[in-house]
């Protein structure tokens, strides 16, 4: 495994902090990672990330008060939030199935509406839904 030298030296310096030996501070960061990254949404882990400015995968550069300034505010600006706000936080369309629509794509757009249809190469295309006739 290959790690950055930049990587390797804060890692060095934390462990010395620590009392840990380098590859003790290594896993506990990756021990760490994992659990932050099943607690955030993915653009939270970003909004980490972007905190050592790009150096590293990590916020290994970052400053202690700045990591703990944001983490605080992703956990305790935590509201449930509907699907469909949660679908219009994510901007652009989603697509899905739908058993009333076997064979046919779901897409779901920012503001709710829902279009079946089908993919044609890259495109989608939507499809009219024929209903049934009643006896």
């Amino acid at each position: 495994m290959k790690l950055s030298d930049t990587l390797v030296a804060a890692a060095r310096e934390e462990a010395g902090l620590a009392s840990r030996s380098l590859t003790a501070q290594i896993e506990h960061w990756a021990t760490l990672g994992r659990g932050v990254e099943k607690l955030l949404l993915h653009s939270q882990v970003a909004a980490l990330k972007r905190l050592g400015g790009g150096v590293a995968p990590t916020p290994a550069m970052a400053r202690r008060e700045a990591v703990g300034r944001l983490l605080r505010r992703l956990t305790t600006n935590q509201r449930p939030r509907s699907g469909l706000a949660y679908l219009r936080s994510l901007g652009g369309p989603r697509y899905g199935m739908n058993p009333k629509y076997p064979g046919l794509t779901l897409r779901v757009d920012a503001d709710g509406k829902r279009t079946p249809g089908r993919f044609e190469g890259r495109t989608f295309v939507p499809r009219p839904v024929r209903r049934r006739k009643s006896a």
